[in-house]
């Protein structure tokens, strides 16, 4: 069993990867997204990424597919970030503390031993 680095509503990070919940439409089935085969973590996507490539769920205009955040009433600020690996789109989620969670997607990625670029 992979040990959790880091849990909130929206998210689980464990020592393989990354759990989105609620990320599949309309299913609510989660994601995981492993650390082997990620290449970019987008921290502040918000900064980066246009608002029309924001959504409450599924995919806005662009190249994220959002796991569900009906709080976020589309604008996800503060608290979102995005995962690119081979898949064309990228895993964008929300959580509740974005530094303890990008942290503990730092650690894994390093003990992963997988090289990373990160964007704001």
């Amino acid at each position: 069993m992979a040990d959790v680095l880091y849990e909130d509503k929206f998210i689980s990070v464990t020592s393989n990867g990354v759990c989105i919940k609620w990320y599949w439409f309309p299913t609510a089935h989660s994601k995981v997204v492993p650390f082997a085969g990620l290449h970019t973590i987008i921290s502040k996507p918000e900064q980066v990424l246009s608002p029309l490539n924001s959504k409450t769920w599924g995919m806005g205009i662009g190249t994220v597919w959002w796991a569900c955040d009906m709080s976020s009433l589309g604008v996800r600020h503060k608290k979102s970030m995005v995962l690119r690996n081979s898949s064309f789109f990228g895993h964008g989620f929300s959580c509740e503390d974005r530094e303890r969670a990008l942290a503990a997607i730092r650690q894994g990625v390093k003990a992963a031993g997988v090289s990373i670029t990160e964007q704001p």
